[in-house]
């Protein structure tokens, strides 16, 4: 898999399985139960619509999810009759409000990022994943301090300084 493919697929997953590891981490206190395996299942069963660019990503996002269930959540699995709601990789932008609301907060996203970095797409929104990993505030804020002190932003017409 080349550098492109990978940060397609990143970027394209996040979507997919962002919830169900944030449900994950909450119910490592339940073990393996019945009802922790549910809510695997339930959270990996969300349809997701793409736009079309890449359908390779989206099977082997599919393929992904199919095996995380195969794995973590099978003794569930055939209580739902219809499996896995699909998800659809061939959507066109341009028929659809969905993809187009989330072009724009894209657009919002990576404006806000270019002109005040990443601390500040924590602050207008609720879930930021960084690098694969949802993060805070504070968590932004000590990313952009070990930036400064490794001199990222030596070189550029803006500095960014955090108190």
């Amino acid at each position: 898999m080349n550098l492109t493919k990978a940060v397609k697929w990143t970027s394209k997953s996040g979507s997919v399985f962002n919830y169900g590891i944030d449900n994950l981490i909450e119910d490592m206190s339940l073990g393996n139960s019945f009802y922790a395996q549910h809510r695997i299942f339930r959270s990996l069963n969300q349809s997701h619509a793409f736009d079309r660019g890449d359908n390779q990503a989206v099977q082997w996002i599919d393929d992904s999810r199919r095996e995380v269930i195969r794995r973590a959540a099978h003794q569930v699995s055939h209580y739902y009759p219809n499996g896995l709601r699909p998800l659809y990789g061939d959507v066109d932008s341009t028929s659809s409000f969905y993809t187009q609301a989330a072009d724009i907060a894209a657009g919002f996203a990576r404006h806000l990022y270019q002109q005040q970095g990443i601390v500040s797409l924590t602050d207008k929104f609720e879930y930021v994943t960084f690098n694969g990993q949802r993060i805070s505030r504070a968590d932004a804020e000590e990313k952009m301090r070990e930036w400064e002190r490794e001199g990222y932003f030596q070189n550029t017409k803006k500095v960014v300084h955090l108190s």
